[in-house]
């Protein structure tokens, strides 16, 4: 395959190395023209282990070469988007190399019967995949297919994990095209599945991969200032909670949904916050969680109460399903917070037995929603019959809900993460985050 690759920085040297090394005949493209000459002398612009000796060998068996911006690349199969983007001053991305290649490209390329396809590996934002993927349909004499493609290289290992990533994700509009034949083509030594979603999913994905990352460096940070703080071995406490594979390290509470709540995580991240900051240990990752899952709530009522509903129905009502407990439950908040602006609530929830309820969960049930003993239904159907709005709080009262369904007019609100067929078979589904 012929690969047209802009941008010899570092992804797109070691990018263009390694397909070079697939076997296609790469051309890299550069406005620097110190980065041409170092690749056409068979040199790397960038510091990488084993990266010169690759870019050596592939210059001298002829499958890589570099030319300068100004002259014409786009006679290719591929093209790879590898330019910078940086960050302006103000923390916003600066996409302005990204647009200026795409404009070249479409200046460059001429009507063609032979397809060509554009691979950006560039981070950017959902709004510049789009609209680089509109201008390429409004230029449909180019014959060019625009997909989404981010590396997840990293500095000190990138051939490494070009050669076995960790993830193969494409992102386009178009789901004809063979990206599982052309991934076989740029990675042939991986059997990874490959993710083909949409343009927006694959732009967000990579930075939510990002934020991950920077996400763990500063909780295991945060951690270790607290161990200094009582004498503790940080590494050892990371060790451990590294060896729980099962929650910790794992896809457990890592999907979009209800706020967390419960008796334990709310007040023990208070607690470990509150401990930090009385030892004048400021651990603002940790004193964050609290405020963003507050605004989750927050948010969520303010979308329910957009909708002017004078009746909502709870399916579910405890923290979480399975259990009776109360304490900490973002549900029982925004159930709280729609009997406060006069809605009619009701709720059914199989575990809650006001009657056995004692000690805090009892105490609890008494500060919060004392209303709850009159509002709660033995059935589903009665809980859901005369509401505008009803609420799924609990997975597993998604069957009653399926034999039942609701009235034509009502509004499921979905916390839970239903499948496609559960919403064409309910009707008005609104996902909390999908």
């Amino acid at each position: 395959m012929r690969i047209a690759l802009y941008g010899l920085g570092y992804v797109g040297s070691v990018t263009a190395a390694m397909l070079a090394k697939a076997g296609h005949a790469v051309t890299g493209i550069d406005i620097n023209p110190v980065k041409v000459d170092l690749i056409n002398k068979g040199e790397s612009p960038v510091n990488e282990p084993y990266l010169a000796e690759l870019i050596r060998d592939q210059v001298i068996h002829g499958r890589l070469t570099a030319i300068k911006r100004d002259e014409n690349g786009c006679n290719s199969d591929a093209i790879f988007i590898c330019v910078g983007t940086p960050s302006r001053n103000d923390g916003a991305l600066d996409d302005s190399q990204v647009r200026q290649v795409v404009e070249e490209i479409l200046a460059n390329r001429s009507k063609s019967d032979d397809p060509l396809i554009v691979f950006n590996r560039s981070t950017c934002l959902p709004d510049t995949h789009l609209w680089a993927n509109r201008v390429f349909k409004d230029n449909s004499d180019l014959n060019a297919n625009y997909v989404v493609h981010p590396e997840f290289l990293r500095e000190g290992s990138a051939l490494s994990d070009f050669q076995s990533p960790p993830l193969l994700l494409f992102g386009t509009e178009d789901k004809t095209l063979d990206l599982e034949s052309l991934s076989k083509e740029f990675y042939p030594n991986t059997c990874l599945p490959i993710h083909n979603v949409g343009i927006v999913e694959a732009s967000i994905a990579k930075y939510a991969s990002n934020a991950f990352h920077a996400a763990k460096i500063t909780f295991a940070n945060e951690i270790g200032s607290i161990c200094n703080i009582v004498g503790a071995d940080a590494r050892s406490v990371m060790e451990i909670l590294c060896a729980d594979n099962v929650l910790n390290i794992s896809q457990a509470y890592l999907r979009p949904g209800m706020p967390y709540g419960g008796s334990c995580l709310p007040k023990d991240v208070k607690a470990l916050v509150n401990f930090a900051t009385k030892a004048k240990t400021n651990p603002e990752m940790l004193n964050s969680l609290d405020l963003s899952n507050d605004q989750q709530v927050q948010s969520l009522c303010s979308r329910i109460l957009a909708k002017n509903p004078t009746s909502v129905a709870f399916l579910g009502i405890s923290f979480k399903e399975g259990t009776d407990d109360l304490r900490g439950s973002p549900l029982v908040v925004i159930a709280r917070t729609l009997i406060d602006e006069g809605v009619n609530v009701q709720v059914y929830d199989p575990n809650i037995h006001i009657e056995k309820f004692t000690g805090v969960n009892l105490a609890f049930l008494h500060s919060m929603i004392p209303e709850l003993q009159h509002m709660s239904l033995d059935n589903l159907p009665e809980a859901i019959s005369g509401s505008e709005i009803v609420i799924l709080g609990h997975r597993n009262l998604l069957p009653e809900l399926r034999e039942h369904g609701t009235r034509r007019s009502s509004v499921i609100i979905d916390l839970v993460g239903i499948c496609e067929d559960d919403i064409r078979l309910l009707g008005d589904v609104e996902g909390l985050y999908w």
